[in-house]
C-alpha cells in the first residue's frame, strides 16, 4: 500500500513539471527508486535525464567487468 502511495506521489508531482531529483528530495525517495517508478508506469516515456542516468549507470557497470 505504502508503495503505491508513493508511486502516486511520484506520478503527480512528475506531471506538475518537477525535476526527478526535486521528488527525490521533496518525498524523501531514493533518486534510483524515483527512477524505477517512473520506468514502471511510463509516466516519462522520453524522459532525457532518466535515459542518461541508465545510460552512465551502464557505462560504470561495463567498466567493472
Amino acid at each position: 500500500m505504502e508503495q503505491k502511495i508513493d508511486e502516486m506521489k511520484v506520478i503527480n508531482a512528475r506531471r506538475q513539471g518537477y525535476s526527478i531529483r526535486k521528488i527525490s528530495e521533496i518525498y524523501g525517495i531514493a533518486y534510483s527508486k524515483v527512477l524505477e517508478m517512473l520506468h514502471t508506469t511510463q509516466v516519462d516515456a522520453e524522459d532525457k535525464e532518466a535515459d542518461a542516468y541508465v545510460e552512465e549507470t551502464m557505462k560504470k557497470l561495463a567498466k567493472r567487468k
